[in-house]
C-alpha cells in the first residue's frame, strides 16, 4: 500500500515542479486573464466585482452567465470596451470582456450538443493570439460523458489548427488526470498553465475537501507562464482561476 501511495502521489506532486523555471525568469506580463464559472443562480455579484478590482485582469471570461449577472457586474466592467456576451439561463451562458481590442470575435458551437463557445483573436506586441473558451456538460450520464468529450476534442482540434499563439480555457468538467483530458491536451498541442504552480483545485468550492481541478487554462509554447492562481470564493461552486502570461519574442506562431 505504501508503494501504491507513492506511485499515485507522483501524479499530484509533479504539478508543483516548474519544468521550465518560468517563475524565476520574471518575464514581463503582457496578458492577465481571469476565468470564472460564476454559477447562474449565484447572486453575490459584489464578490466577483471585488475580485476584478483586486486582480485587474486584461481579460475576463465568465461561464454560466445570464442577464442578471451582466446587469450585476456592469459597473465593474466599464474599462472593458471589447466584449462578446451570450447570456443563458441553462448554466451554459458565456461571455468575454477585454481591454485589448479584438481582431475577430465569434460565438461558435462545438461538440454534438451545439453549446455556445467563444473564439476571439487579438494581438499582443503585434503578435496574433487566438483564444477559445468552452464549457462542456458535466458527465452525469453516458450521453453527457460522450458529449463532454466530443466538445473538448472539437475545441482541441480547432485550436490546434491555428497558426497564432493559442489559449484554450474553461470549465472543462474533467481533471487533468483523466485519460479523456490527456487525449484532448495531446490533440491541442498545448500545456496546462498550472504546471509548476500546483494542482490548484477549483470544484466543488463549497467543500473544504475533496476538491478537484476541473477549470483549466491551456497555452501554446508561445507563452511563458508567470503566475497561475485561484481567486477568492465568490459563492459559486467553482473557484475563479487567474493566469499571468508573457509572449516569447518572435514565437507567437508556436
Amino acid at each position: 500500500m505504501f508503494f501504491v501511495a507513492v506511485i499515485h502521489s507522483f501524479s499530484i506532486f509533479s504539478w508543483y515542479w516548474d519544468i521550465e523555471d518560468n517563475k524565476s525568469s520574471k518575464h514581463q506580463t503582457r496578458l492577465k486573464i481571469l476565468h470564472s464559472n460564476v454559477l447562474t443562480s449565484n447572486q453575490h455579484f459584489h464578490l466577483l466585482t471585488s475580485l476584478l478590482e483586486k486582480e485587474k485582469p486584461h481579460m475576463v471570461i465568465l461561464q454560466e452567465i445570464n442577464t442578471d449577472w451582466i446587469d450585476g457586474i456592469k459597473s465593474a466592467l466599464s474599462d472593458y470596451k471589447y466584449r462578446l456576451e451570450k447570456p443563458q439561463n441553462d448554466n451554459f451562458g458565456i461571455a468575454i470582456y477585454s481591454q485589448l481590442p479584438f481582431i475577430t470575435s465569434n460565438v461558435i458551437t462545438l461538440g454534438n450538443l451545439g453549446l455556445a463557445s467563444i473564439e476571439v483573436t487579438f494581438t499582443i506586441d503585434e503578435q496574433a493570439v487566438t483564444l477559445i473558451a468552452t464549457h462542456p456538460t458535466p458527465p452525469l450520464s453516458d450521453a453527457l460523458y460522450i458529449a463532454r468529450n466530443d466538445q473538448l476534442i472539437d475545441a482541441a482540434k480547432r485550436i490546434a489548427s491555428k497558426s497564432t499563439a493559442k489559449i484554450l480555457l474553461g470549465d472543462f468538467n474533467v481533471s487533468m488526470w483523466s485519460s479523456d483530458y490527456l487525449v484532448m491536451e495531446s490533440i491541442s498541442g498545448l500545456k496546462n498553465a498550472r504546471q509548476g504552480f500546483g494542482i490548484l483545485p477549483t470544484w466543488p468550492a463549497n467543500l473544504p475537501f475533496p476538491i478537484i481541478p476541473i477549470d483549466h487554462i491551456l497555452v501554446s509554447d508561445a507563452f511563458f507562464v508567470n503566475d497561475f492562481n485561484v481567486g477568492h470564493n465568490i459563492v459559486s461552486d467553482h473557484l475563479p482561476i487567474i493566469v499571468e502570461l508573457a509572449l516569447r519574442k518572435n514565437d507567437a506562431a508556436m
